[in-house]
């Protein structure tokens, strides 16, 4: 690691550009940490289903990224902090389901990892470790809100709220589901 990153103060007032670039950063890759998100879902559904997986992030108008045989993509950038894997619950059982569920959080605390472990271990210097910083504590705060055991806050579409994947597996576990 550099000396000059080694023996950073972030808490002073030279740095609080490299602290704003951070915070910028958690805003900026928020629709990217919940596409991580969603796709550790999609990935085990489509594993262990095999009907037609739907991917979407945010809840505006979609923009389809990517449509395949087995998955389709969506994303809007509008209250993109949302997600949502769809797939057939009809034809799926409970277990394949507690799976599914716990693909998401899986996902984001691997990225929140790899972030943790790249910030130890790669000199980046001031710009790259501020925007890593970024990446890290959104996985870290999606991880959060979706293991969770709670209702999330609803959206324009659904006003009522859904609940997080760390509900929706307290549910299965206790057979309430």
């Amino acid at each position: 690691m550099s000396p000059e990153v080694e023996s950073f103060e972030y808490f002073s007032p030279q740095g609080l550009p490299w602290v704003c670039l951070a915070w910028a950063c958690i805003y900026l890759f928020r629709p990217i940490a919940t596409l991580v998100h969603e796709l550790g879902h999609a990935l085990v559904a489509i594993i262990l289903t095999k009907e037609k997986v739907f991917l979407t992030v945010g809840t505006g108008k979609p923009y389809t990224l990517w449509k395949g045989r087995r998955m389709e993509v969506s994303i809007s950038i509008r209250n993109s902090i949302f997600g949502v894997t769809s797939f057939s619950k009809n034809t799926t059982s409970r277990v394949v389901v507690f799976f599914i569920l716990l693909g998401g959080p899986v996902s984001s605390i691997i990225f929140s990892i790899l972030g943790m472990n790249s910030l130890l271990n790669f000199d980046l210097g001031l710009t790259g470790k501020s925007a890593l910083i970024g990446w890290t504590c959104i996985n870290i705060l999606v991880f959060l809100r979706s293991i969770l055991p709670m209702t999330l806050q609803g959206t324009s579409k659904i006003s009522e709220g859904v609940p997080s994947d760390g509900l929706q597996l307290y549910k299965i576990l206790r057979g309430l589901d």
